[in-house]
């Protein structure tokens, strides 16, 4: 049995962030603060009256309410773009012979449901990496069709717009690798905290201190 928080008591929370700050709402990973601050009254009432939900209803709305208007306004382009490049894609009576119509309604259809799956449930961390390279091949699977366009830049022409470009790519290319890094430091640290609990429940003090010296 899986218990989540309804779309009602998501719009609940979602209403009292925004009146308390409406543009980058509550912060990341927040919505149980949230929660336990503006959820219905009703649900004092019930044996749910201290469980702090982590999530809403959906891992959009969840990050709607965590991000703010800034994150809303976001993902309500990112889908209205979407839909209209799928919608025009899929009407599109293919020409004879043409294979890539098949690879363009596949691809289509699958961001579709993964994004639905996004919108109505909390999927795992790989079901939104899944999500987003399911829109990766949809863009790819556009290419050569009329909805795409080539655009060709010659670093050589312009001698400083080349520099500031490679100039810009290299500061980009540090920054994602010193994320990954930072956030591949958590996920060790987080899953050494575990097996610390885990040794810990067991009784096993020196197993213990290791995962706890690895989590530090």
């Amino acid at each position: 049995l899986e218990i989540r928080p309804s779309i009602g008591g998501t719009l609940s929370v979602m209403g009292g962030v925004y009146n308390m700050n409406p543009l980058v709402g509550s912060g990341p990973n927040t919505f149980s603060d949230g929660w336990l601050l503006y959820r219905p009254t009703e649900i004092v009432a019930t044996p749910f009256w201290n469980v702090s939900f982590n999530a809403g209803f959906g891992q959009i709305p969840t990050s709607a309410v965590t991000g703010g208007i800034v994150v809303l306004l976001g993902w309500l382009l990112f889908l209205g773009l979407f839909l209209y490049t799928a919608l025009r894609a899929l009407l599109t009576i293919p020409e004879a012979g043409d294979r890539s119509y098949f690879l363009v309604a596949v691809t289509a259809l699958g961001t579709l449901y993964l994004l639905l799956a996004n919108i109505f449930y909390v999927p795992s961390q790989s079901m939104v990496l899944l999500t987003f390279l399911f829109v990766g091949l949809f863009l790819a699977s556009l290419r050569g069709s009329k909805y795409s366009k080539d655009i060709a830049v010659s670093f050589t022409d312009s001698p400083r717009f080349g520099f500031v470009s490679v100039l810009l790519l290299a500061v980009i290319i540090i920054v994602s690798f010193a994320s990954l890094y930072g956030a591949g430091t958590l996920y060790v640290s987080n899953d050494a905290y575990n097996k610390a609990i885990n040794a810990s429940n067991n009784a096993d003090i020196e197993g213990t201190k290791a995962a706890l010296q690895t989590a530090l």
